[in-house]
């Protein structure tokens, strides 16, 4: 099922009064008087899965809701986890059965489940969090509910809006995906105006300005990242129109990982920092019979991943530090 981790970093969004002294520590005071990370896995509980209702939280054409005897939290860590069931709703949907294919039964008021782990990191002292969520090839819940806990976990009316979130990749996810790929295409791409290719009147009547695309693919073969730099270089000397290569508009690339086979398209800045690589589960962690992660392998790497995220922060914080 192609079973992946994507992890999304998230800033609490004051409203400007709030401003000097926004931290999660302060909304959860202001939101349910009190801090406490076990209160605030209660208040997630009662938005996700209220005991009261045993429906399921819909959005939409989506719906989920938590699985208890699965999620939890730690509070010396200051994070809740999680495991979540949920997926499309199944109206105007058909299930059948695998020996008779004459015989369905209709899925209307019915949710087709996959389910979802997932991890709260947020530090009581700080405006910065991250959620680590598992899904499959396609979005799934994902968005829903990341949405959902933005604005009903970290938002408060007057106080906070809902906040600021982005797809991030830790270093360490660049330096393996980095160590373990090989280009298999180059594309430059430019926009030049007639008059620089040529001065032949006949050849600058046909349009004022052309697009240039230019693709190398190495045939066989690939180019490793540490070597990418020196052969973009050699590259670059060849020039068309008034422009070199390396200084085209725009450089897009086409990396696979050698050991996940997976490719990657992504437009190139300096030294790989624009990658993206997508964390697929394949060989970090466990997976049982229906080819699904298994959860207490799943859940120990994902501590694993954030504690290096942890880290990552760290040193960028004792870098500020120093040149400040």
């Amino acid at each position: 099922m192609d079973a992946k981790l994507e992890i999304i970093s998230f800033n609490l969004n004051p409203y400007k009064k709030n401003e000097g002294n926004s931290t999660f520590s302060d909304i959860f005071n202001k939101k349910i008087q009190s801090s406490q990370i076990a209160a605030i896995y209660q208040k997630l509980v009662n938005i996700l899965d209220n005991p009261s209702d045993s429906s399921y939280h819909r959005v939409g054409k989506k719906a989920f809701t938590l699985i208890g005897d699965k999620s939890g939290y730690n509070s010396t860590d200051n994070l809740i986890y999680g495991l979540l069931k949920g997926g499309d709703l199944g109206n105007g949907k058909t299930k059948g059965k695998l020996i008779d294919k004459n015989e369905e039964e209709n899925l209307d008021g019915n949710v087709i489940n996959d389910k979802y782990f997932f991890i709260i990191y947020f530090p009581l002292n700080d405006k910065k969090g991250y959620v680590l969520f598992q899904s499959y090839k396609d979005e799934g819940i994902r968005k829903v509910f990341i949405d959902t806990i933005m604005k009903q976990l970290f938002s408060l009316d007057e106080e906070y809006k809902k906040p600021t979130t982005e797809s991030f990749y830790p270093a360490i996810i660049k330096e393996e995906f980095k160590q373990n790929a090989l280009v298999k295409e180059i594309k430059f791409t430019d926009r030049q105006l007639s008059s620089r290719l040529s001065d032949e009147q006949s050849f600058q009547s046909i349009a004022n300005e052309f697009k240039i695309e230019v693709k190398i693919t190495p045939i066989g073969g690939g180019v490793a990242t540490r070597l990418y730099r020196r052969f973009i270089e050699s590259l670059g000397l060849q020039k068309i129109g008034d422009n070199n290569l390396q200084n085209f508009d725009r450089t897009s690339i086409v990396v696979q990982n050698e050991i996940t086979k997976k490719v990657t398209h992504f437009e190139l800045g300096n030294d790989f920092e624009d990658i993206k690589p997508r964390i697929y589960l394949k060989d970090r962690v466990d997976f049982d019979n229906n080819e699904l992660p298994e959860y207490n392998s799943l859940k120990e790497y994902c501590l694993q991943l954030l504690s290096e995220i942890k880290n990552e922060d760290n040193n960028l914080r004792n870098i500020r530090r120093n040149d400040s």
